[in-house]
């Protein structure tokens, strides 16, 4: 009998039960019924640990099992066993350490074993250990299979948080970690001869070294391809090539006379460009702006509208004042929930929203004066996700201005 005495109450149990003449036992753990009584709701349990184990010699004597789950025990088992057969053998060793105390356990697990069945034609190698507490588990697994000739192999690290180190002139540094599906880099990323590939449902962006339909780009935006040997001149929106030309917002540089600035800032920011030279020529003037905010919610959670931003192409007079050579919307927006608006503690989600915007300006107003240019920010606003938030959300906010002269 359960005494209903309030909500939250944690309980434990122990039974012993003789068997004979049987060799399986089933233990089942009831956690929901209704039915007993009239007007009483239905009563659910939550049940954290079900075991089985066999009964020492005191409760044997003691005709009853004692109660040991807030007992302060400590303990390491050790299993090991072979089959060898006409055409297959398999060994197999487990160790369990096990320390409770108040309630309270942690316990280490080693599985290792190797198999072989000459009938299938198949071989594997296994290794698995796991520290475990309530609420919490990391493991390493390594597996290596031999299927009909296929080999395959595989390592898996399973834990909260992931964390890479290395140590360099007597300091362990930090290096990479995985927290929460992302990586978080904490120093410089080098490549060799590979590419960072960012792909959404319907786009893709490539940074690398001597990839594309010639091997030609060193940067490439635009719709998803199979392999990046599909990626080409006509159907990028943006690219970068390695003999330095480029192609931006619908303007192609030859990089003779160029001129660019970025900045991360947020809210209502600005930057400038120049003095720079001009040759007298036509000039082609682009400014971009792009925003992006990703987060991770425990709780249910709706997007509570578009980014929007406008911004203005600004270019400086002789007299010291500035004038407007055009201006800009942020667009293009998108968003990305992971869960469809649900969430909680144990099930969190991840959501990304984002926008871009751009001015394109053609100059062909001539003369060899100096040119300074700038652009701001003059109106914005961030809509967020609702729901809770178990960290800040990452806002990424880009505004760039670049001049061209061919």
């Amino acid at each position: 009998m359960i005494r209903a005495d309030g909500q939250g109450i944690t309980r434990s149990w122990s039974k012993m039960v003789k068997i004979s003449g049987q060799t399986t036992l089933s233990l089942h753990g009831m956690h929901g019924w209704g039915g007993f009584g009239v007007g009483i709701a239905a009563k659910y349990l939550t049940w954290f640990r079900l075991s089985l184990r066999p009964a020492n010699a005191q409760e044997i004597a003691a005709g009853r099992a004692l109660d040991l789950a807030n007992a302060n025990t400590a303990a390491i088992s050790q299993e090991a066993s072979t089959r060898a057969a006409a055409d297959s053998a398999a060994a197999i060793t487990v160790q369990n350490l096990t320390a409770r105390a108040t309630g309270l356990e942690g316990r280490m697990t080693t599985t290792e074993g190797v198999a072989a069945d000459a009938a299938l034609k198949v071989s594997s190698a296994w290794s698995e250990k796991t520290a475990s507490v309530p609420g919490a588990t990391a493991a390493l697994i390594l597996r290596a299979l031999n299927d009909n000739g296929v080999a395959t192999s595989d390592v898996a690290l399973v834990a909260s948080q992931i964390a890479l180190l290395n140590v360099a002139n007597g300091k362990v540094i930090p290096a990479l970690a995985v927290r929460d599906g992302n990586i978080y880099i904490a120093n410089d990323l080098i490549g060799g001869a590979g590419r960072i590939v960012m792909k959404s449902a319907t786009h893709m962006k490539v940074i690398g070294t001597g990839f594309g339909s010639s091997n030609q780009f060193v940067e490439w935006f635009g719709p998803v391809k199979n392999s990046l040997a599909e990626c080409t001149e006509a159907q990028a929106i943006s690219y970068q090539r390695t003999d330095g030309q480029e192609y931006r917002g619908g303007l192609v540089g030859e990089g003779q006379l160029r001129s660019q600035k970025t900045t991360f800032d947020t809210g209502l920011s600005q930057v400038a460009i120049g003095p720079f030279v001009t040759n007298g020529k036509q000039r082609f003037f682009v400014v971009s702006m792009s925003f992006q905010s990703s987060g991770t919610r425990t709780s249910s959670y709706q997007d509570s509208g578009a980014a929007t931003a406008s911004f203005i192409l600004e270019r400086l007079k002789s007299d010291g004042t500035w004038t407007s050579l055009g201006t800009g919307q942020l667009g293009g927006y998108r968003y990305e929930s992971g869960n469809n608006g649900y969430a909680s503690a144990s099930e969190p989600a991840t959501f990304t929203k984002s926008a871009t915007g751009t001015i394109q300006i053609t100059d062909t107003t001539g003369g060899t004066d100096p040119i300074q240019l700038r652009t701001r920010i003059t109106a914005i606003s961030t809509p967020g996700v609702t729901g809770t938030a178990p960290r800040a959300d990452q806002v990424t906010q880009i505004l760039q201005i670049t001049s061209y002269e061919p």
